[in-house]
């Protein structure tokens, strides 16, 4: 089961990142960061190709037409320093759903994130 296969024909996404920005919303120039500041480090190209092929991944963002999955499978992708881990398994997918659920219902509106996010701008 390929990641970017599912992620292509999903008719939603969800996802929550602790540290970094997730890449279907990322610029050229912090995939590029991302990516090039690897170690070991990768070869020019090979940067090139990847961050190339993040952006090509963004086109699904603006499509007028999403895609429907025939089956409307659901996955879920966890993503780990050393492992990832791709499952379309029943419950898997509902033991993720349930806490990125939970995380959601804690989060704050986009209005009160520009105002923490200000406030401790100010602190520092």
């Amino acid at each position: 089961m390929d990641f970017i296969e599912r992620e292509r024909e999903a008719t939603s996404l969800w996802w929550y990142e602790v540290a970094l920005v997730p890449g279907l919303l990322q610029t050229q120039t912090y995939a590029q960061g991302l990516i090039d500041n690897r170690i070991p480090p990768l070869d020019e190209e090979t940067v090139e190709e990847r961050v190339a092929a993040r952006m090509e991944r963004q086109e699904i963002l603006t499509e007028r037409k999403p895609p429907e999955g025939p089956d409307h499978e659901r996955v879920a992708f966890m993503e780990g320093a050393f492992a990832s881990e791709l499952s379309a398994d029943a419950g898997v997918v509902s033991r993720v759903t349930e806490r990125l659920s939970m995380i959601r219902t804690r989060a704050l509106d986009p209005d009160e994130t520009a105002r923490f996010i200000e406030r401790m701008v100010s602190q520092s």
